[in-house]
This record gives C-alpha cells, sequence and structure tokens, in this order.
C-alpha cells in the first residue's frame, strides 16, 4: 500500500502541465536562435558590440562555415523604426572598420509598412517571419536563403554531355565521332582541334565533300 502511494507521488513531479508550462518558456527569439545554431551559426553576446559601440538587437548571431553573414533579429521588443536606426548605426561601424561581412536581419511579427520595409531592405538583407511565436520549420525555412543550395549528388554523377552526345548518334556514330568525342575527354583544345583537322584532312583525300560530318 505504502509503495503504491510512492508511486503516485513520484509521477507528480511530472505533471504534463507543469512541463508545458517550462517548456513555453522558451521565448520567440530564442527559437530563432535554435534554428540559427542548427544551420552552423554562432549566437553572439547581447548586446552585440563593435568596436566600442553596442547596439541592441533581441539577438545576434554569426555564419561559422559557408555562410559569413552577421545576423540580427528583432522581435517584439524592437519596433521597426527603432531596428532600421540600429541596422544604420551597424552598417556605419562596419564600414569604420572594413568589415565585408554581410548583414541580414530577421524580423519577428505584423509585416512593416511599405516605407519602413523599404528602408529595413536597404539596410540589410531581410527575412520577414510574420509571427510572433515562429515554429523552428518556419525559421530554418525563413534562414535557408542564407545557406548554401544543395544539389542531389545525382546531378553532378549521373549527367555527361559527351556520353549524351555520343548515345544521340547511336548507330550514326563513325569513328571520327568517336575520336573527336575522345579528345573532347582530355579536356584538351588544341587535341580537338588536331583530330577536327585530320578528320577534314582525310575528307577531302578521300574526294568526298560530305564525309562522316554531316
Amino acid at each position: 500500500m505504502n509503495e503504491s502511494v510512492s508511486m503516485s507521488g513520484s509521477a507528480s513531479e511530472y505533471d504534463p502541465v507543469a512541463t508545458d508550462s517550462l517548456v513555453s518558456v522558451c521565448s520567440p527569439v530564442d527559437v530563432v536562435l535554435e534554428g540559427l545554431e542548427s544551420a552552423g551559426f554562432q549566437k553572439l553576446p547581447k548586446p552585440l558590440v563593435i568596436g566600442s559601440v553596442a547596439f541592441d538587437f533581441d539577438a545576434a548571431a554569426t555564419g561559422t562555415g559557408a555562410s559569413h553573414d552577421l545576423v540580427v533579429v528583432g522581435g517584439q521588443a524592437t519596433d521597426p523604426p527603432q531596428l532600421v536606426q540600429l541596422l544604420s548605426g551597424l552598417n556605419r561601424s562596419l564600414d569604420r572598420f572594413e568589415s565585408r561581412r554581410p548583414v541580414s536581419a530577421i524580423v519577428l511579427g505584423v509585416r512593416p509598412e511599405a516605407a519602413t520595409l523599404h528602408e529595413l531592405e536597404n539596410s540589410a538583407r531581410l527575412m520577414l517571419i510574420e509571427s510572433l511565436e515562429p515554429t523552428l520549420a518556419e525559421v530554418q525555412a525563413a534562414i535557408s536563403v542564407l545557406l548554401p543550395l544543395e544539389l542531389p549528388e545525382t546531378m553532378w554523377t549521373s549527367f555527361n554531355p559527351l556520353d549524351e552526345l555520343l548515345a544521340s548518334l547511336g548507330d550514326e556514330a563513325t569513328d571520327e565521332h568517336r575520336r573527336l568525342i575522345d579528345a573532347a575527354r582530355m579536356g584538351s583544345k588544341k587535341k580537338v582541334r588536331e583530330t577536327f583537322r585530320l578528320a577534314l584532312d582525310d575528307a577531302i583525300r578521300q574526294g568526298s565533300g560530305e564525309g562522316a560530318y554531316r
């Protein structure tokens, strides 16, 4: 009997309601940072400091791999006009240090007015997430523009234009065709020109104006 009571008490420590309340503590900006970090970006301390100037963005991260972008986040705590001012100051500071790192901005919430949106687009590569509580999937979709396009391996290995050319010729492929294609495989323009010249010489010697190239 006592054992049953003990089990019941232990279960109460894992109350689903209590667990949900812990999960909800994760802020929208935290979700954005999670998406950035999963894509290889490194979270930067807050506030963002360039030289001796501090910029109070909601968050910032920098690329460490294929992307070298400096990414800043504007959430509910930063309205769009304020974000324009912060970006303007950030760009001036980066110019002062001759930084070539591109600036990108993730803006959460309601889409800014047209004039403000235009100013934001002039200040940074802009990624809008029109939600104050974005999901991780929404964040990953938005930041995909920062990452290199991943092409399937088969696109690079399955298609060879010379093989396609030979296949399209089919039974009409002559020895001259094959010699030219073999020369092209070597990657030497000089070899291709020499092979082509020899084929023309053979055709002339045979007294044919058509030869194999028709």
